[in-house]
């Protein structure tokens, strides 16, 4: 990796909420990994298959355009209860995977974040407002 590359490496990686980074070649190996070598392989195998089919996807669906980016997103309910007031404080947190495919190499960012969903807006669907 060049000079430049590692520094911006090192920059998402001590990112607030970043799991973990890694840089894999075409062929599915890594090149540099934030994380130790189980956890890197494990998400290594699970995402070739992501990628390949994502690939395939837009080259059908657009055959002239290139996949830029893959965002996958999970939630996974957290919530608590204060003890002192005894209020539930509905949290969710959310692990998300992002796929920068590039020529011969790929960027995959593990990140998490937490979200509060104790406020309860309620949704209106988009046809109401031409009602």
């Amino acid at each position: 990796m060049t000079q430049t590359a590692s520094a911006i490496f090192e920059r998402i990686k001590n990112h607030p909420g970043v799991l973990g980074i890694m840089v894999v070649n075409a062929q599915g190996y890594p090149i540099k990994s934030s994380m130790d070598n189980p956890t890197t392989m494990r998400y290594i195998e699970s995402l070739g298959g992501v990628l390949y089919s994502a690939n395939n996807l837009v080259r059908d669906l657009e055959p002239e355009n290139e996949m830029q980016n893959i965002r996958i997103s999970a939630e996974k309910d957290c919530s608590t209860q204060d003890m002192s007031t005894g209020a539930k404080k509905k949290m969710v947190k959310i692990t998300e995977i992002m796929i920068s495919p590039h020529e011969n190499q790929a960027l995959v960012v593990i990140q998490e974040r937490v979200k509060n969903k104790t406020k309860n807006k309620k949704l209106v669907p988009i046809y109401d407002n031409y009602i």
